[in-house]
């Protein structure tokens, strides 16, 4: 929208600001770790350096997906608010459209029982998702990334996104920070393995080898956490779903 009025860069890194300040006044003010934990994930590096430092269309998405979440928090009793959110959130990228059908699934199942009231926001969700669809429909004459066919190396990605959130560190960022601070550092720039190690884990765990198994395996592990950090079969499915 900012675009419709200015085209200087200087808007849109105004509008971050006030986009990444949002998260995190929900994540300081509204989550429930403790300050250590709220400060470490502050200064994480997705949403420090992606979501904040970085100008980003992601970083809209995290805002309304942590809006929906603190609302259950804190206002557990509302039942319209929380579908708008997952609307809007299912309209930023296609990754946040992916959330918001896990989230909204998974709402709709804890609240069942009170269905005649979430119908209104239900619906305006369902409206909501299906202009997302559609908008993100490429033109007829559209040929980036050529033609998707059912291949079984397509598995390779979600390995390579799950080795990349648990290892953050991409190549050339991480090399680049290790050369500024010279010496011993720099030396260590020159192992692949420490300035990209996705890349590195990423034929150790499975990927581009086919095996289909092997992988599920791996791709179980986050799972695996998520079910013991939480204790709650509901929540793991969520977050698998997603």
């Amino acid at each position: 929208m900012i675009t419709r009025f200015t085209t200087d860069p200087v808007a849109m890194q105004v509008l971050q600001l006030v986009i990444a300040l949002g998260v995190w006044v929900l994540v300081w003010r509204l989550s429930p770790f403790r300050p250590v934990g709220k400060l470490l994930l502050l200064l994480s590096y997705y949403l420090f350096w992606e979501y904040f430092v970085v100008s980003r269309g992601y970083a809209l998405g995290v805002l309304l997906g942590f809006s929906f979440v603190a609302l259950q928090a804190h206002r557990p009793e509302q039942r319209f608010w929380p579908w708008v959110l997952l609307g809007l959130l299912a309209n930023t990228t296609v990754f946040g459209t992916i959330w918001s059908f896990a989230l909204g699934l998974f709402y709709a199942l804890r609240n069942r029982q009170e269905w005649r009231l979430m119908l209104p926001g239900a619906t305006l969700y369902a409206a909501l998702a299906a202009l997302a669809i559609v908008t993100m429909l490429p033109a007829s004459d559209f040929t980036f990334g050529g033609r998707a066919s059912a291949e079984f190396s397509q598995f390779d990605m979600p390995l390579h996104f799950a080795i990349g959130a648990f290892v953050p560190f991409f190549s050339p960022f991480f090399g680049d920070v290790l050369h500024r601070f010279g010496g011993a550092a720099a030396d260590l720039a020159a192992s692949p393995f420490v300035t990209d190690p996705v890349s590195q884990l990423f034929p150790i765990l499975g990927g581009g080898s086919g095996n289909l198994l092997f992988q599920a395996a791996v791709l179980a592990l986050p799972i695996l956490a998520c079910f013991i950090i939480v204790r709650d079969a509901l929540r793991t499915a969520e977050f698998a779903l997603t």
